[in-house]
């Protein structure tokens, strides 16, 4: 069974391109999101907000989904991908530019609303377009193996959620930043803003080439769900 899920995975070319543009888009966002305590408490001097931002994030998510399954459902969700996927990443180079002192407070307010916002949409369509390349094997080979892509998911988002977090702490403390330090020269200011923002937009950037080449659209899912259809009803 598992080299037949290699085989399936090996000619299912949405596939392939939905993992590599997922895979970048989550080491940015492991890059990120492993560093903001660390870089939010020990660099702005900002820790004790670090809750009320969190809750900010979670309120503005609920407040935000209904609005954006709708442009979701009026829009195309391959565009709107790569739209959520440009806001996110715009969120995190705006960290790069924030710095210790009275400033820093509204910076971050402004970072979680842009956040919110592009993660929102972002985690609304994930499932869906996975849903479509599962499709896609399933008319190709006649096997359902749903259950299977969805486990390489969650195994590569963790996968990712680690390498995010050791290659953000390896970059920071490789660079010059040090954590328990009192004070942060500009050497050890570019460490983590390299490490927080700069690096992870990189690499969040390569995974829009992979969402610009994803092969499936509206019509093309529509398709494939009619000839799934009239195979069920033969």
């Amino acid at each position: 069974a598992f080299y037949e899920l290699l085989s399936s995975i090996r000619c299912n070319k949405p596939f392939q391109i939905f993992m590599a543009a997922y895979m970048c888009s989550g080491l940015a966002i492991g890059m990120c999101g492993a560093l903001l305590f660390i870089y939010i408490d020990a660099y702005l001097g900002q820790g004790a907000i670090f809750a009320q931002l969190s809750i900010l994030g979670m309120a503005g998510g609920l407040l935000l989904t209904p609005l954006a399954y709708k442009v979701v459902i009026l829009t195309s969700k391959k565009i709107i991908w790569f739209v959520s996927t440009v806001i996110t990443l715009v969120a995190i180079f705006y960290l790069g530019f924030l710095f210790p002192g009275q400033d820093a407070y509204i910076g971050l307010i402004t970072f979680y609303i842009i956040l919110t916002f592009g993660s929102v949409c972002m985690g609304l369509i994930g499932m869906p377009m996975l849903s479509e390349t599962v499709d896609y094997a399933l008319l190709r080979d006649t096997t359902e193996r749903r259950a299977a892509y969805f486990a390489v998911l969650s195994m590569m988002f963790k996968a990712e959620m680690a390498l995010g977090l050791a290659v953000g702490l390896a970059v920071s403390g490789w660079l010059g930043f040090d954590a328990t330090a009192t004070s942060h020269d500009a050497q050890s200011g570019f460490a983590i803003h390299m490490a927080v923002s700069w690096l992870p937009c990189i690499l969040g950037s390569a995974g829009l080439y992979f969402i610009w080449k994803f092969p499936l659209n509206e019509r093309r899912s529509a398709i494939i769900h009619r000839r799934l259809d009239s195979r069920v009803r033969i």
